[in-house]
């Protein structure tokens, strides 16, 4: 049975616009897709170059690091650093505003904790540090206490101990005992002594005066120091570590 030509006419016409319609449809879905793709791919690119971005600017700064903790280690001047760092001509107020103030920072650190355990390995004593940091001329405490270079004499004495402290702890091995220096760095020490709490027997060894009683001890030339250091550790125990007498308590 032939369908009418009219019903044929229909069906081709139906059936052309699903296929038209489908192929826009498709169109449409491939054009969002490759769409989403690429702003997918376009967010992962960025995200890839802020990632090496990022750890080109970490290796950078570590190797900038690397390079001052080399110069500390080397015994490089501040001369040299500043130089390097390109501060050099900066007034010493205004190193703080550059950009390389940071590193200049590390390099100060770097080569203070290095001086410092050179002196502990070696003989020097804690009276050649007072004098070769500057203070070999200042009476007056306070104002020793107010330089940089007394806060290196602190670090010093403090790791200085620290290694004999734990010799004479462990095997009895007695510390140096502190001659040819000046009242002003002995009342430091004790000081810093009575603040790290390591006990007056450990107080008495380092004065010269171990094992010695009564008249033997109270006639004993650094008998004062202990005084004082005896008076300090009563301060610190009843809470006052400001001390408005000379000399006072080193500050941490």
């Amino acid at each position: 049975m032939r369908l009418p030509y009219i019903v044929l006419v229909a069906i081709v016409t139906f059936l052309v616009t699903l296929d038209a319609s489908s192929l826009l449809v498709q169109a449409a879905d491939s054009k969002l897709s490759s769409g989403r793709s690429l702003r997918i791919a376009t967010g992962i690119g960025l995200e890839q170059d802020e990632e090496r971005g990022l750890i080109t600017k970490i290796r950078t700064a570590l190797s900038k690091k690397a390079k001052v903790d080399a110069w500390a280690k080397a015994d490089k001047s501040d001369d040299f650093v500043r130089k390097a760092l390109k501060m050099d001509g900066v007034a010493d107020n205004n190193l703080w505003a550059t950009k390389n103030y940071p590193l200049y920072l590390r390099f100060l650190e770097k080569a203070e904790a290095k001086k410092i355990k050179d002196w502990v390995v070696s003989d020097v004593t804690t009276y050649n540090v007072w004098v070769k940091l500057g203070l070999g001329s200042v009476d007056d405490i306070k104002k020793a206490k107010s330089t940089a270079g007394f806060k290196t004499y602190e670090k010093f004495v403090n790791q200085y101990d620290d290694q004999w402290f734990a010799l004479w702890k462990k095997s009895k091995k007695p510390a140096p005992v502190a001659t040819a220096t000046s009242p002003t760095e002995m009342n430091a020490r004790m000081d810093i002594l009575a603040a790290a709490n390591r006990g007056d027997d450990y107080a008495k060894q380092v004065l010269g005066m171990a094992n010695l009683k009564e008249e033997a001890l109270v006639s004993h030339a650094n008998f004062r120091y202990f005084e004082h250091y005896k008076r300090v550790v009563k301060d610190l125990k009843a809470g006052d570590k400001k001390l408005n007498r000379l000399p006072t308590i080193t500050e941490r």
